[in-house]
């Protein structure tokens, strides 16, 4: 089970809106907000390629944040790390921890 003290670093979830523009047929991808969470950052594996999914990637993370009512953690998102690396969202399972719920977030790095 994790601890709130354990939460040590501050991720960036990027919501997008995807829209299709009516005059060229072009499907469009803008932002559509972003929030800033603590998080828990854990590095799972480098460098493999999980063939059945067609998914490639660098670098795997769990990520374990507070859920926020409003502000939960979608597959459509993307999570900026401190570091600056862009990951990805595979996967969101939230969880409940005694008095608080967490999002249990899978991510990637694209390569």
């Amino acid at each position: 089970m994790i601890g709130i003290g354990e939460m040590d670093s501050v991720v960036t979830v990027t919501k997008y809106i995807v829209t299709q523009n009516n005059s060229t047929g072009r499907i469009e991808k803008s932002i559509n907000n972003t929030v800033e969470k603590w998080a828990k950052v854990e590095q799972l594996s480098e460098s493999r390629a999980l063939i059945n999914s067609g998914i490639s990637y660098t670098q795997a993370y769990k990520i374990t944040a507070l859920y926020e009512v409003g502000a939960s953690t979608e597959t459509t998102s993307t999570i900026t790390l401190p570091t600056g690396d862009v990951l990805a969202i595979s996967g969101v399972v939230k969880k409940d921890i005694g008095r608080l719920w967490v999002e249990e977030i899978t991510a990637y790095t694209n390569e």
